[in-house]
């Protein structure tokens, strides 16, 4: 008979090598920090984390900038910052 490891060793090793929260902090106030290693998982991490602060800041960083302008006499230009 093949004995099975036990869970709480595989639960161990898989927050090991994913989640590190010593450096990246489990805090909902603090960004994911990427130190370099496992970029796909920080970037699922800073995608869901700059949605919940600011869903608007989100869509500017998808969408790109873009500056608000206004049309007079043909011509575009640049509106005021309030």
């Amino acid at each position: 008979m093949v004995s099975k490891p036990s869970s709480h060793i595989y639960i161990y090793k898989f927050a090991i090598t994913s989640y590190n929260v010593q450096n990246e902090g489990a805090s909902t106030s603090r960004s994911p920090l990427f130190d370099g290693n496992d970029y796909a998982y920080w970037k699922v991490k800073i995608i869901i984390y700059l949605q919940s602060v600011d869903y608007d800041l989100w869509l500017s960083i998808e969408n790109r900038h873009h500056k608000p302008t206004k049309i007079e006499n043909d011509i575009t230009i640049l509106k005021p910052r309030s």
